[in-house]
């Protein structure tokens, strides 16, 4: 399933991940761990965030969900950004991991109003599972120690 078996993501670098769909993709910036930004974005807008994220943050690696029909979305990422390593992990259960990653990061009284805004409301869940492709990708690329 990986496009490069070789890579190799140091700790300090911050990888793009995203979380490709057919009408809407996730996408987020990881560094060590840590979520710099997740939002959701159009389908026909996702190479060009990822050119905007891999600026923004000086990022070398983008790692995209490896689902049924992820193909067109590598193949616009790569095109986009010729100079970044592309990674395809696995994104299973991705989307319920980000949900339950956004939970966790609100304070404890504020968890129900971030719950139903992820149902509900105005935050989408896409930008979190991104984020979780993304730390799969620094668990399984990153040197071991």
């Amino acid at each position: 399933m990986h496009s490069h078996i070789h890579t190799q993501i140091q700790p300090e670098n911050t990888v793009i991940g995203i979380d490709p769909g057919r009408g809407k993709c996730g996408i987020a910036a990881v560094r060590q761990g840590t979520v710099l930004k997740a939002l959701t974005v159009g389908r026909e807008a996702i190479a060009a965030e990822a050119k905007n994220l891999a600026i923004e943050f000086a990022s070398t690696h983008v790692a995209i969900g490896g689902a049924t029909g992820s193909a067109p979305v590598v193949a616009e990422v790569k095109a986009a950004l010729p100079d970044l390593t592309v990674i395809v992990v696995d994104e299973t259960n991705s989307t319920r991991d980000g949900i339950a990653m956004r939970i966790a990061m609100a304070p404890p009284l504020a968890r129900w109003l971030v719950w139903l805004k992820l149902f509900f409301g105005s935050e989408k869940p896409d930008g979190w599972a991104a984020a979780v492709i993304a730390k799969r990708a620094l668990a399984e690329f990153s040197p071991k120690l």
